[in-house]
């Protein structure tokens, strides 16, 4: 994967706390620590997202009366709709 090369300013007290989490081998450096907090960020905002979207369609179907029908799906088939519904999304797990 490509990378590009960003400056950012943390305050002294963050910095130290990142440091502390390094020191303790919980990450390999202050740039893997960074990347993973950048990557649960954006993981938890897709599914805020994912959320919102649901509760959508919840308030949709509500409003019209819509009454949902379907069948009894297998573990197997919830499992896979809710990975195609997550590939959708652009989400991760």
């Amino acid at each position: 994967m490509k990378s590009k090369l960003i400056n950012i300013k943390l305050d002294y007290s963050i910095l130290s706390e990142l440091d502390k989490q390094v020191k303790n081998g919980l990450y390999a450096s202050r740039t893997d620590f960074i990347r993973e907090a950048i990557r649960k960020n954006i993981l938890e905002s897709k599914k805020q997202d994912f959320f919102k979207d649901l509760e959508l369609i919840k308030s949709k179907i509500k409003k019209n009366g819509t009454k949902l029908e379907s069948p009894i799906l297998t573990e197997e088939q919830r499992k896979k709709a809710f990975e195609e519904l997550l590939t959708e999304k652009g989400i991760k797990l």
